[in-house]
């Protein structure tokens, strides 16, 4: 992917190139790498003993020859590797002719932007481009409440300015190539948390940070997106202190309103924060419930993204890691951590009640992956109960909202699952778990 870039080789990525979708395929016809555990789970074994690879996994280790132009494979299509299908979303790029619009999920740790072509007429819009980067301010700590102290501390200005500075590159990458990309920009949404968008703005976050935890500026009129003239830049109002306009995002893009009617629905987004919405179907519309908590790891480069354990025969299991970003392995993340404990749990390794069941394990921890300069990246029981806290202020956010409904769990008709964590758990892996 990165050497494709140097030379204007363009590939669409539908998850950003985080390894999850499968949708980047790009066939080897020589020198084909050697398959990674994203690529051995996307995609069929005919297609990898075809050469067909994943643009944003395959890491080059001798000289290659590659298709192209790639043809924009079918993910369902398993005969024999020869993958095809419909024609890249890129053709509708060099469309000079239409607007583009651009949509940002600003996260904490993390943005994900889409690039958008806005035909107009009521017709929906279409993804051209998605793209990831990290949240530069999370050198000053990965969750919120950290970013609110650093605030206080006078490093506001700083925090603003890598916010806006991280919102231009990426707006500059979906653009990038792009016949007439700046001029045919015509408005970018941005989704936040509310502390996220007062950072963004410039406003102080303090009063986010104390009881009774009031939020003065939860919807932030239209403005001038300043890089680019002429730009309009619009934040996605917020609900609360700690449930912010992602959120309210969130319910849009489920339609609460119209296809919740008469039902109740849940709704999780999962990040290094947690929040939630009880949805409950009324004769006139919805009435919406909302939460907070923790809930786990950042996912950062080299972070553990996903676990699995194999046991080929008798002594200790074999260990397979992905990282973030493919980066060498630095620790673990929310969905490493889940699907770990949740091979463990489901090898018997560890118990119902949490506790590692050999000794070596309980007391040195259970070897994960060689990490940075020569150590080892362990986990250990007290990861384990971390996992169980996390759980639980999850559960805990859970049961509050159907508390204050006077509902029970069985009335829920259906459960979305949303953000940085949620999106990247595999409900079968996590099964064991009794989380999902």
């Amino acid at each position: 992917m990165e050497l494709a870039r140097e030379y204007g080789l363009r590939q669409v990525l539908p998850c950003g190139g985080l390894g999850r979708c499968g949708g980047c395929r790009v066939r080897f016809v020589e020198g084909a790498p050697a398959a990674t555990l994203a690529e051995r789970e996307l995609l069929p074994a005919t297609a990898i003993g075809n050469g067909w690879r994943l643009w944003c996994r395959a890491r080059l280790s001798e000289d290659a020859h590659i298709e192209w132009p790639l043809s924009w494979p079918d993910p369902t299509d398993t005969d024999d590797g020869a993958l095809t299908g419909g024609a890249s979303p890129e053709k509708d790029i060099q469309e000079e002719s239409s607007p583009l619009g651009i949509a940002v999920d600003l996260g904490t740790t993390t943005l994900q932007g889409r690039l958008l072509g806005l035909p107009g007429d009521g017709a929906e819009p279409m993804v051209l481009r998605e793209v990831s980067a990290a949240n530069s301010g999370r050198a000053y700590g990965a969750d919120v409440i950290s970013r609110i102290e650093a605030y206080a501390r006078g490093e506001g200005q700083e925090l603003k300015r890598l916010l806006n500075r991280d919102l231009e590159e990426l707006t500059d990458s979906l653009l990038s190539g792009i016949p007439g990309g700046r001029k045919r920009l015509a408005r970018i949404v941005v989704a936040c948390n509310t502390t996220m968008s007062y950072i963004l703005t410039g406003e102080d976050p303090a009063e986010l940070g104390v009881a009774p935890y009031h939020a003065s500026h939860l919807d932030m009129p239209e403005r001038e997106y300043g890089p680019i003239p002429g730009v309009r830049l619009r934040l996605v109002p917020g609900i609360s202190a700690f449930v912010g306009g992602d959120i309210t995002a969130g319910l849009l893009a489920v339609d609460a309103d119209r296809i919740m009617r008469g039902r109740s629905t849940l709704f999780l987004d999962l990040g290094t924060n947690g929040e939630m919405a009880l949805v409950r179907g009324t004769d006139t519309g919805a009435d919406i419930t909302v939460a907070s908590t923790a809930a786990g790891p950042p996912a950062i480069p080299g972070a553990i993204a996903h676990v699995s354990l194999s046991f080929p025969g008798a002594g200790e299991p074999v260990v397979s890691v992905e990282t973030i970003s493919d980066a060498e392995p630095v620790g673990l993340c929310g969905s490493g951590v889940l699907e770990l404990t949740a091979g463990l749990v489901r090898y018997g390794l560890v118990d119902g009640t949490g506790l590692f069941v050999r000794e070596d394990h309980f007391t040195d921890g259970f070897n994960v992956a060689d990490g940075p300069d020569g150590g080892s990246i362990r986990f250990t029981q007290e990861d384990i109960r971390q996992v169980q806290l996390g759980k639980a202020a999850i559960r805990a956010g859970v049961d509050t909202l159907l508390r204050h409904a006077g509902i029970s769990a069985d009335e829920i008709d259906r459960v979305y699952i949303a953000g940085n964590l949620g999106t990247a758990l595999d409900p079968v892996r996590l099964a064991p778990l009794g989380l999902l």
